[in-house]
């Protein structure tokens, strides 16, 4: 009889592990599901998310590379006009050398009749006249000057600054 006592109480303890086990494998399995859908759902949102920034990097990606673009083209168009300017030089040279004589020898003649000027109305526009001429020879001399420059090579150094480069 003891035996069967030992028997039943075996069979009731094994029955209340079953009985309690069964209740925390159903909490962890919650627990598995609520951790799953929370995954998912974080999932999404990357995902949302995601998506959002792709999108932004894509419009800024398009901006720039019309910026750059832009950029590009006007720099395509002034080194072109530069080229024109910098193939006209010597011809720019010639034509204000030969203002700048033209002026001088107006500017000559002038102080010649200035001499034989018959009232001081006469002598005084002469020599205004003689001044004009003198000062527009002096600005195409200073003009020639700054041209013939252009053709001078520029230090290394001096054009570091400008490019953002260190000298």
């Amino acid at each position: 009889m003891q035996n069967l006592v030992y028997l039943i109480i075996i069979v009731l303890a094994g029955g209340a592990g079953w009985y309690a086990g069964s209740w925390s494998g159903k909490d962890a399995k919650q627990a598995l599901e609520a951790a799953q859908k929370a995954g998912e759902q974080i999932k999404v949102s990357r995902d949302k998310i995601q998506g959002e920034l792709d999108n932004k990097i894509l419009a800024l990606t398009s901006t720039h590379d019309t910026q750059v673009q832009q950029i590009r083209s006007k720099f395509d168009s002034e080194s072109a006009e530069w080229k024109t300017l910098l193939a006209g030089r010597d011809a720019r040279i010639g034509a204000l050398n030969s203002s700048a004589k033209t002026f001088r020898q107006q500017a000559d003649e002038l102080t010649r009749q200035l001499s034989s000027a018959k009232s001081p109305e006469e002598s005084n526009a002469l020599k205004a006249r003689i001044a004009a001429l003198e000062g527009q020879a002096k600005t195409a001399e200073v003009e020639v000057k700054g041209v013939e420059c252009s053709a001078q090579p520029v230090p290394k150094d001096m054009l570091a600054k400008l490019r953002g480069e260190a000298p």
